[in-house]
């Protein structure tokens, strides 16, 4: 295997207590205590409900974050970079065997996670950022409104058809879809 020997945990580094990653830790914890205090089979009917949805928005948006940050990982990880591969870096031999290393996750997980983050994530083209191929999907997945599996399931169908269709009818086809999955559909996407 090509880099160090064996992984660095980047929990190990010290971050500054402002860095993104201690912000997520303190959010986590604050959520861990939240959800700690509360006795689910004591709740009213109403209260387990609110629950239930709050607890499922949460978990979409940190759904979302790990599509993205996989994605961004993965990126830093493509061995065309060589020695400059944050993989390589780091004493893995790729992207997945990175990601799954770090996250404990299964490499197909980790590589379902990359797939879908490659059509939903902004992508780089030398010094510019594009915008991600399903801009809806991608929106929809970031705030929250659109599960993982319901955005699979839309990218997976747009990328069948996509070689046959314009780009207009394509984008149309994605809001429809993305507003019939979240319950959002209006007069234009029902079109």
């Amino acid at each position: 295997m090509a880099g160090a020997s064996a992984p660095q945990s980047p929990v190990a580094s010290a971050e500054a207590a402002d860095s993104p990653a201690q912000l997520i830790r303190q959010a986590g914890l604050a959520v861990a205590a939240a959800l700690d205090a509360i006795t689910l089979s004591l709740l009213s009917d109403i209260d387990a409900l609110a629950v239930l949805g709050a607890v499922e928005q949460l978990g979409r948006r940190v759904d979302a974050a790990r599509v993205s940050t996989a994605t961004d990982v993965a990126d830093r990880s493509r061995s065309i970079l060589g020695h400059d591969s944050l993989a390589w870096k780091q004493g893995a031999s790729n992207s997945t065997d990175l990601i799954t290393r770090l996250t404990r996750v299964s490499a197909r997980e980790a590589n379902r996670r990359v797939r879908l983050g490659g059509s939903v994530s902004q992508r780089r083209a030398g010094t510019s950022v594009l915008p991600p191929y399903y801009p809806a999907v991608a929106a929809g997945l970031t705030c929250g409104d659109l599960g993982v599996d319901a955005a699979e399931a839309i990218v997976t169908a747009l990328d069948k058809v996509s070689p046959r269709v314009a780009p207009d009818d394509l984008l149309t086809a994605e809001r429809a879809l993305v507003a019939a999955a979240t319950g959002a559909s209006t007069e234009e996407t029902r079109g």
